[in-house]
């Protein structure tokens, strides 16, 4: 699994030697958003940003008089 995508798992952190229950977090912020995003039938999708760090891509389907869009939002995290 590579390491964006195991990110996205319920109690993993990006850095590594931080213990799991320091001040930053648990760990569960992005399993939580994927969880919600893919039960609206979208992607939640980790990329590299220039100069470090990750982007969060989010894309939902839009339901409108019958047509299917993709849109996107993006978030740095």
């Amino acid at each position: 699994m590579e390491k964006r995508e195991f990110m996205l798992e319920p109690f993993e952190r990006g850095d590594i030697g931080t213990p799991a229950n320091a001040k930053e977090g648990f760990g569960l912020g992005l399993a939580i958003a994927r969880a919600i995003v893919e039960t609206h039938g979208g992607r939640l999708a980790l990329n590299e940003r220039a100069g470090g760090g990750l982007v969060a891509r989010v894309s939902l389907p839009k339901v409108a008089a019958g047509h299917n869009e993709i849109i996107e939002q993006t978030e740095a995290s």
